[in-house]
């Protein structure tokens, strides 16, 4: 089984005014060029989410997108050590958004559902449910007319930015319109020492879902696994595989990344990368049963809406 090394990334947001407001969800424009920020990372071109990565100490780095109100930022709960037995001092975590601005990480938040070792006594020895974490900047990063946050489903920002009203719009009408059950165009951010670089992959949702979960029991570390809801769970999105085309996987580094979703020219982060089934990266044709597996983030919104009940985000029914 690949998964990333301790390194986290994701995000949350929110558009206010679709023509000015700068925290409005970053707008796309087809460029195939789209990158974050790692190890200090590059300029990036306009008219992109606003996006960053951790540090921990010893140094190591990961992607991530911020969100509308991004002194709250989404990652994954765990990589490798971090969070792990009682999860990471603040201390331990910074985020830097472009070269060379650190910004300080004032708290952790970890899933209270997420338990690594929950499933050993069912010959799961890695369990990545809810493999979700807030952190906490120790002060907000303003949104920029050339960064953009991402929009977080099931808020009232984001209804605006999928032109529905907020006031009736509901998070269901939002899963219905931002994943429809077929297999989905989505694209994450991979990370190498050559650069970043957009990676278009399909979410296997509808009658590609099961086939596409399958292959989870294929990773060597669940080979004595019982059952496959053992391992994968309603919260997770599966991505990879040869049909309906070959897809690109994520690699070593990648693990805690936005998974994102394009509609209407906005940009909408709906998963959370967390673990793959094997290593395909240098491999001109991954195998068939390469495939991610992303926490969903429509499944973790009811812990976003308490986490976040003192925030002006403005979350749906």
């Amino acid at each position: 089984m690949r998964r990333g090394t301790p390194e986290l990334g994701g995000g949350l947001g929110g558009p206010q005014d679709e023509e000015r407001d700068p925290g409005i969800g970053g707008e796309s424009q087809g460029d195939p060029r789209i990158q974050r920020a790692r190890g200090g990372g590059r300029q990036r071109p306009p008219e992109r989410p606003l996006d960053g990565h951790r540090q921990r100490h010893p140094p190591r780095s990961g992607s991530g997108a911020l969100s509308g109100f991004p002194h709250l930022p989404l990652f994954r709960a765990d990589g490798g050590a971090l969070l792990r037995g009682g999860g990471d001092s603040a201390a331990w975590v910074g985020v830097e958004i472009d070269r060379g601005t650190r910004w300080e990480v004032s708290g952790v938040f970890q899933h209270p559902q997420f338990d690594l070792g929950g499933r050993r006594h069912r010959g799961v020895p890695e369990f990545y449910d809810y493999d979700v974490a807030l952190v906490q900047l120790s002060k907000a990063v303003t949104p920029q007319l050339d960064r953009r946050p991402l929009c977080l489903p099931c808020t009232e920002g984001a209804s605006r930015a999928l032109r529905l009203p907020p006031a009736q719009s509901t998070c269901e009408e939002h899963r219905r319109l931002l994943l429809p059950p077929r297999a989905l165009e989505a694209f994450f951010v991979s990370v190498s020492p050559e650069g970043q670089r957009r990676q278009q992959i399909h979410l296997q949702l509808g009658a590609q879902r099961s086939p596409c979960e399958a292959d989870a029991l294929r990773a060597p570390p669940y080979a004595n696994a019982s059952a496959l809801d053992d391992v994968v769970t309603a919260r997770f999105l599966c991505s990879g595989g040869a049909d309906p085309h070959p897809d690109p996987n994520a690699c070593r580094g990648d693990s805690g990344g936005p998974v994102i979703v394009t509609r209407g020219r906005r940009y909408f982060q709906v998963g959370v990368i967390s673990w793959g089934v094997m290593d395909a990266c240098g491999q001109r044709r991954a195998p068939p049963h390469a495939r991610d597996f992303h926490v969903n983030v429509f499944e973790v919104v009811p812990w976003l809406r308490e986490r976040l009940r003192h925030e002006d985000i403005g979350f749906l029914p």
